[in-house]
């Protein structure tokens, strides 16, 4: 048998294209006696006739732009498509804000830390306040309890 047709019987055999097929060419005037599917198996098993790997594309630039990305390059004014609430909500950036001074207050008021904690009971005051968008921060709704208790 031909290297040739050698070739072609162990593509079949292993399911692949025959320049996926390399033969170790100290093994040349051996093989060219096999003929049998069950030998060219066990020269496969041995290592005599070898499957390449496949090449695959590489993600190494995909891991190093993953990288810039995520240390704040590659995200400048002309990389953008969608508009400034496409890609990040006013809305739920609105209910991070309003959660966190929520949160802050009830925080307060259930630790007692203030003298006069009995402004912070009064929700209508403080929590009012946050709904209508009156402090811009956590830091901006701390300073003014600090006013409002001094």
């Amino acid at each position: 048998m031909t290297i040739k047709k050698l070739k072609n019987t162990a593509s079949k055999l292993l399911k692949c294209g025959s320049n996926k097929i390399k033969i170790n060419p100290i093994y040349y005037s051996f093989l060219k006696s096999e003929n049998n599917r069950k030998k060219i198996i066990d020269l496969f098993k041995k290592r005599i006739i070898i499957k390449k790997t496949i090449k695959g594309v590489s993600s190494y630039r995909k891991k190093l732009r993953k990288a810039k990305k995520q240390s704040g390059l590659k995200r400048g004014i002309g990389r953008r498509k969608g508009t400034k609430n496409a890609r990040k909500k006013y809305k739920i950036l609105w209910i991070h804000k309003i959660r966190n001074q929520r949160k802050l207050l009830k925080m307060f008021r259930n630790k007692k830390q203030f003298l006069n904690y009995k402004i912070l009971l009064n929700k209508v005051f403080f929590f009012s306040k946050i709904k209508g968008n009156f402090f811009s921060s956590t830091k901006h709704l701390l300073e003014h309890m600090k006013l409002s208790y001094n």
